[in-house]
């Protein structure tokens, strides 16, 4: 089991993560460290905390797609 203040920074990096994925400026090689890191740590979560993570991860593209409708 994660610890709690551990959990809150998993979910609070993948939020970060996600929205440097959907922006449009991040560089293609960030890009790919950031997408082989955490294909590296979901595979270290537990059920619960990778559906936790999933969930905000969706929550940070859906937020970075509404900010961007925007500009």
């Amino acid at each position: 089991m994660i610890p709690p203040k551990l959990h809150g920074h998993l979910l609070q990096l993948a939020e970060t993560v996600s929205i440097l994925l959907a922006y449009k400026l991040t560089p293609d090689s960030l890009r790919q460290i950031l997408i082989n890191f955490t294909k590296e740590l979901k595979t270290q979560l537990s059920p619960e905390a990778l559906k936790a993570v999933e969930s905000a991860e969706a929550k940070a593209v859906l937020r970075a797609l509404a900010y961007r409708r925007e500009d």
